[in-house]
């Protein structure tokens, strides 16, 4: 699956595990505003420089550009659609997390080089635990569409439609037609 037409192949997140999922992305997208913004307003209401951008010279952060503009607007969108059921958001969920779990990992890591307070590193710290941990379970529980409750996305009889499987070949195995066995990847 290279795309997002293969969300449907993909699977969907069960109801407790989605809200989960969008809860998490969205209140991690949310913090990240405040954050950005409570260094941003105070420099505009002040008129004066923030020390960051005066020690790199820069006009504006990179950082808060792309985060407010791109990337929590979308991570917002996303925990927003996948709350009313959108399949494309569903799908999205996951790897929303990881990024938030990975990019936290890389924060903890220049604020340990840079002998940050320990609150601050702990505090990201268990947003970054909290978000790979969502981002597993998210994963874990996906199930196709129209499957059965408890089906996974691995097992080949709920991917498959019922005209698509064929009787049981030789030893209790499902035997799939080379299109079916393509699009599963075997």
């Amino acid at each position: 699956m290279f795309g997002l037409a293969g969300a449907r192949a993909a699977g969907v997140v069960p109801p407790r595990p989605g809200r989960a999922a969008s809860g998490v992305v969205g209140v991690i997208a949310g913090l990240f505003a405040v954050v950005w913004l409570a260094s941003i307003i105070p420099a505009l209401i002040s008129g004066l420089v923030p020390q960051e951008l005066a020690e790199t010279g820069l006009v504006s952060n990179p950082v808060h550009v792309l985060d407010l503009a791109l990337i929590l607007p979308a991570m917002l969108g996303t925990a927003f659609l996948a709350r009313r059921g959108r399949l494309t958001a569903q799908f999205l969920l996951a790897p929303w997390l990881v990024f938030a779990a990975l990019m936290g990992a890389s924060i903890i890591a220049v604020l340990l080089l840079s002998a940050a307070p320990p609150l601050l590193v702990g505090l990201l710290a268990l947003v970054t635990g909290v978000s790979a941990g969502t981002g597993v379970m998210t994963l874990r529980r996906r199930t196709p569409l129209g499957a059965p409750q408890g089906a996974s996305v691995h097992s080949t009889k709920a991917i498959l439609p019922a005209q698509q499987r064929s009787a049981p070949a030789g030893r209790g195995g499902t035997h799939l037609d080379d299109d079916s066995a393509q699009r599963l990847g075997s």
